[in-house]
C-alpha cells in the first residue's frame, strides 16, 4: 500500500476507525509510529510520530483520541500532535501485570474496554471524557488463541421537515417557499442520556462551512427537540450530540478467533 513502509511488513494487528472514516494502523514491531488510512483511496493520508511509543497491541478511537492498555497502564495517543499519555491504573489490580491487551473497543457510553487472548477476564475503563479513569476487571473465557474488537455503535439519523405539513422533505419533494426544521433521533438507552444536540444551518446548498446560523437544543428524556424553523432553500445538518450523561452501554462488544465467536457480557 502506498505510504506504508517496504521491505519487513511485521504484523499489522493494531487499527481502529475514526468517526471521520480513516483507519488508522500500527504494526506491533514498530510502535512509534501510526498511520492513517482513506480505504476509500486505499492509501495512507497520515503518518504520525508517537512519542513516547505506544507498546500496546491495540487499539480505540474515543474521544478524539486513539487508546491502548498495556500491563497496568492505559496509553492515550493525541492524533494531531502525536503525543503519548500514560495513565496508571491501580484499581486494575489484582489483574496481573503483564499482560497484553490484543481486542480493544469504545462501548456506546464511551467506555472503552480491553481483552487479553490469555487471560482470564476482561476491563473495562469509565471516565474517559472526564479524565477519572476507573477500571473494572470481569470474568472472561480464556480465548488462548488470537483476538481482536471493534466497536459497533448505532447512528444518529436525522430528517428535514416542512414546517407547515410536518412531512419529511425528500430529494426532489421540497415545496417552492415553504420553511424546514431539522428532527435527530438519538438511539434508546436506558439510562437515557443527558446533553445538548446542535443543529448546524447552512445557506450554500452543499452543507459546507461556514455555518449561517446554529441551534442547539436540550434532550428530554434521551430525545432530542426540533431544531428552529428556516426559509426553504437552504439545508440543516444535525452535528454529533454533546451529552452530559452518554447512553449505556451497548450490550458487549465482539471479539472473534479461528472457528469461535465470543461477546462479553454487559455487567
Amino acid at each position: 500500500m502506498s505510504g506504508l513502509p517496504t521491505g519487513d511488513e511485521g504484523d499489522w494487528v493494531i487499527g481502529a476507525f475514526t468517526p471521520a472514516g480513516a483507519l488508522w494502523v500500527e504494526n506491533e514491531d514498530q510502535d512509534d509510529v501510526a498511520y492513517a488510512i482513506n480505504v476509500s483511496t486505499v492509501s495512507v493520508v497520515k503518518t504520525l510520530v508517537l512519542s513516547p511509543a505506544m507498546p500496546a497491541f491495540d487499539f480505540t478511537y474515543a474521544d478524539g483520541y486513539l487508546w491502548g492498555l498495556d500491563d497496568l497502564v492505559l496509553y492515550q495517543i493525541n492524533l494531531s500532535t502525536g503525543g503519548v499519555t500514560r495513565h496508571d491504573l491501580p484499581s486494575l489490580s489484582p489483574a496481573p501485570s503483564g499482560d497484553e491487551f490484543n481486542a480493544a473497543w469504545t462501548y456506546a457510553n464511551g467506555d472503552l474496554g480491553f481483552v487479553d487472548e490469555e487471560a482470564a477476564y476482561s476491563v473495562r475503563i469509565s471516565g474517559v471524557s472526564t479524565g477519572t479513569f476507573a477500571a473494572t476487571v470481569y470474568p472472561d473465557p480464556v480465548f488462548g488463541g488470537g483476538a481482536d474488537g471493534t466497536s459497533c455503535q448505532p447512528p444518529i439519523t436525522t430528517t428535514v421537515d416542512d414546517a407547515s405539513t410536518n412531512r419529511a422533505w425528500t430529494t426532489g419533494g421540497e415545496t417552492t417557499g415553504a420553511s424546514a426544521y431539522d428532527t435527530a433521533t438519538l438511539p434508546q438507552a436506558s439510562p437515557p442520556p443527558t446533553g445538548t444536540v446542535t443543529y448546524n444551518f447552512f445557506t450554500n446548498g452543499t452543507c459546507t462551512n461556514p455555518v449561517a446560523t446554529t441551534s442547539t437544543v436540550t434532550l428530554s428524556n434521551g430525545a432530542a427537540p426540533d431544531s428552529a424553523t428556516s426559509a426553504s432553500f437552504r439545508q440543516w445538518r444535525c452535528s454529533a450530540p454533546s451529552l452530559t450523561t452518554r447512553p449505556a452501554a451497548a450490550p458487549g462488544a465482539t471479539t472473534r478467533r479461528p472457528g469461535r465467536l465470543l461477546t462479553t457480557p454487559p455487567p
